[in-house]
C-alpha cells in the first residue's frame, strides 16, 4: 500500500502497470536508503557525484511525487 492505494490486487493492466511502477519506486527507495555517498561525508565533493547515484535519487524522487500526486 502506498500513497493510501493498495497495489497486491490489480483488475485491469492499467493498474498493473500502476503497481509495477510503485513496486519499483519503492525498490530503489531502499536501495538508496542504506547508501553512504562521497557527497554526504565531503559535502564540497558532491557536485562529483561518482556513481550517478544522487542524479538516480532525484529521478526516483521525481516518480515518487507522481505517485503521491496520483
Amino acid at each position: 500500500m502506498a500513497a493510501g492505494k493498495c497495489y497486491s490486487v490489480v483488475i485491469d493492466k492499467e493498474e498493473k502497470n500502476e503497481a509495477r511502477q510503485v513496486q519499483k519506486a519503492v525498490r530503489e527507495f531502499f536501495n538508496f536508503v542504506g547508501l553512504l555517498l562521497v557527497g554526504d561525508v565531503i559535502s564540497h565533493r558532491r557536485w562529483l557525484d561518482l556513481g550517478g547515484h544522487e542524479k538516480a535519487m532525484k529521478k526516483t524522487a521525481k516518480e515518487w511525487d507522481v505517485i503521491v500526486g496520483k
